[in-house]
């Protein structure tokens, strides 16, 4: 993760749960004869109803220790009925299809981000227009085919690009090996430029282009094990490193704008986030603004 986006859903948050609260009402209220399985689902839905409806950090987790404590009486045939059972209650492939009012769709639309907070290199926006339009992938931070009661909990869908979602988190279960969540941990990494010859000045490297110079992705807490796993899962380091031509480019914009402030008057009443297209106060709606932020700090402090 590189950017935090932890009120992403906040104009989201009413109507899902009403959503979810109408899909768990309407399993509850059934009337017809159970079976030994399908009282065990409704027991446990009952018990974790308002972990879902809550969905932060500690009630997901909750109820994953719920899950996985049920899961422990269970035989192998019996498990595979209470998560099916699960599957079609909160169902994920439904709620995608748009066929009802409330949807991926609508839900998307409310996301306050526009770039993939894992990555930062991708756009995370939503555009529909009557049967056409594309949104993010909503990953379930916590998979759903792993725990199939989460699939539609508010705070475990991260809008996200198909490359970090699909490509590289796969099924790898962030329960078990824990990652950062854009939803509710703080942002951790950092970003700089640096030469791995020392050849001459950082700034004359920067203007003649080095093929020396590389990015630094640095961890504001370096005992932050999530923030490893991040890096890691993410691949950040190795795409990051296809960066430095932007990120050479984001200084030498900087460094001209300074030259023509002191030189030239004109150039004094024009903004420097409009000369450089960048917003330092609003670098989370930026592709690369946690980059751009981590060289615009290095170069003021230098």
């Amino acid at each position: 993760m590189i950017i935090s986006i932890k009120d992403n859903w906040s104009d989201a948050e009413k109507e899902h749960n009403v959503f979810l609260s109408q899909i768990i009402n309407d399993f509850l209220g059934r009337m017809g004869p159970h079976t030994f399985i399908s009282m065990k689902v409704m027991k446990f839905i009952d018990d974790i109803y308002h972990l879902l409806i809550l969905s932060e950090k500690d009630d997901l987790i909750d109820s994953i220790s719920i899950y996985d404590a049920i899961l422990l009486t269970l035989s192998n045939g019996e498990k595979e009925e209470f998560n099916q059972q699960l599957k079609n209650i909160f169902d994920y492939n439904a709620f995608v299809r748009k066929s009802k009012k409330w949807n991926a769709y609508s839900l998307c639309k409310t996301s306050k981000t526009r770039t993939c907070p894992y990555c930062n290199q991708a756009y995370a926006f939503t555009i529909q227009k009557n049967d056409r339009g594309f949104r993010p992938t909503l990953d379930h931070f916590y998979c759903k085919d792993k725990y199939p009661h989460l699939a539609l909990a508010l705070n475990n869908l991260v809008p996200s690009c198909n490359t970090c979602n699909s490509s590289l988190k796969g099924q790898i279960n962030f329960y078990i090996t824990e990652h950062l969540n854009p939803l509710w941990d703080n942002e951790n990494l950092s970003f700089s430029l640096s030469a791995s010859e020392n050849i001459a000045s950082l700034e004359s490297q920067i203007k003649n282009r080095s093929d020396k110079l590389k990015i630094t992705i640095t961890l504001d807490n370096p005992n932050c094990n999530l923030s490893r796993n991040s890096i890691e899962t993410f691949m950040l380091e190795e795409r990051y490193e296809f960066m430095i031509d932007e990120a050479i480019d984001f200084l030498i914009a900087k460094m001209n704008y300074e030259e023509a402030c002191n030189n030239i008057e004109y150039f004094r009443g024009i903004s420097e986030a409009t000369f450089i297209r960048f917003d330092k106060e609003n670098y989370k709606n930026h592709l690369l603004g946690k980059l751009y932020l981590g060289l615009y700090n290095q170069y003021s402090e230098s």
